[in-house]
């Protein structure tokens, strides 16, 4: 049994005994007496990092359903971060890709539905103020947009009747 360099395989039967493992010339005679062993024999399977008397490891095991019998795997701390390290800073690279994605899709959207529409009024009430009452303007966008650009049409048309009215 085989997994890389450091890890420990075991398979132990519904008692605790070592069957097989990975250890090369190691004597795991009383391996069963572990109170830890003792304790993960118990369930079914589970995961969880072990301060041993070398150094903090992953203990892994699962059950094997034909036997009862316990497959577990004692992972170096260090080996397995080693291991992760990279498909974290994978991860963390496409969470940033991602993030600048949305706030780049965010602004453009924004840009569209919002300050585009504010744009327009602005320049058809700057019309407005420069006496031009001929224009007329439909802005397209949100209903509140709509409703502002109906109002300031209203508005134009009311200024540019009253003018004639003066002449």
């Amino acid at each position: 049994l085989a997994m890389g360099e450091n890890v420990e395989i075991f398979i132990l039967n519904y008692n605790g005994e070592v069957l097989a493992h990975s250890g090369r010339n190691k004597d795991y005679t009383g391996f069963a007496a572990n109170d830890w062993v003792q304790e993960l024999l118990k369930q079914r399977e589970g995961a969880y990092l072990r301060d041993f008397d070398h150094g903090k490891e992953y203990v892994c095991y699962t059950t094997i359903e034909n036997t009862g019998w316990k497959l577990l795997a004692l992972i170096p701390r260090g080996h397995l971060e080693a291991k992760i390290a990279p498909i974290r800073s994978q991860t963390v690279g496409i969470g940033l890709v991602a993030a600048l994605l949305a706030v780049f899709l965010g602004v453009i959207l924004s840009n569209r539905q919002l300050i585009n529409p504010i744009l327009q009024l602005i320049g058809y009430a700057g019309a407005i103020r420069k006496g031009n009452l001929d224009q007329s303007m439909i802005v397209k966008g949100s209903a509140e947009f709509q409703n502002l650009s109906a109002s300031i049409n209203e508005m134009r048309l009311s200024i540019r009747e009253k003018i004639i009215k003066l002449k």
